[in-house]
C-alpha cells in the first residue's frame, strides 16, 4: 500500500459513497437525538434474540457527535472508529474538491484480500465486545 496525492477536482466514487453514508447516519443520529423520530427495533435482536456487532450504532454516532469518543468507543469500538475514518474520507475528498488535490491509497489485489481479513477479524471481535457488554 502506498499513498500518493492525486490531481483533480472530482470526487471518486468511493468517496461519493461515503459521504452519503455518512450524511444519512449523522442526519438519522440527529433525528433521534432531538426524538423528531422513532428508535427502529434491530432485526437480528428481534429475529435471534442476541446483540449483533453493529448494535450501539446510533448511540456511538450521537457520542461523537457531541464531541464524547470514549463513551462512544466503549458502546462500539468499531462502528466508532468507521465513522471517524468516514469523516476523513470525507474531509480529503472535500478537500480535493476544493484544491484540486487529495491523498489516494494505491494498493495491490494482494493486499485489498488482506485487508479484507482483517476487518473480518475486527467485525467477528468487535461482536464479542459488544455481545458480552
Amino acid at each position: 500500500m502506498k499513498l500518493r496525492v492525486a490531481e483533480g477536482r472530482r470526487p471518486g466514487y468511493v468517496t461519493v459513497t461515503v459521504f452519503a453514508g455518512v450524511a444519512a447516519s449523522v442526519a438519522y443520529a440527529l433525528l433521534r437525538m432531538f426524538s423528531v423520530i422513532p428508535g427502529l427495533p434491530c432485526w437480528w435482536r428481534e429475529l435471534l434474540g442476541i446483540k449483533c456487532a453493529g448494535c450501539g450504532t446510533t448511540t456511538a454516532l450521537q457520542h461523537l457527535l457531541r464531541l464524547e469518543p470514549l463513551p462512544a468507543f466503549s458502546v462500539n469500538p468499531l462502528i466508532s472508529a468507521a465513522y471517524i475514518l468516514g469523516a476523513l474520507i470525507c474531509v480529503n475528498g472535500l478537500v480535493g474538491v476544493v484544491a484540486g488535490r487529495r491523498l489516494v491509497v494505491e494498493s495491490s489485489q494482494t493486499n485489498v484480500w488482506i485487508a479484507t481479513g482483517g476487518i473480518l477479524g475486527l467485525l467477528a471481535l468487535n461482536w464479542v465486545y459488544v455481545y458480552l457488554r
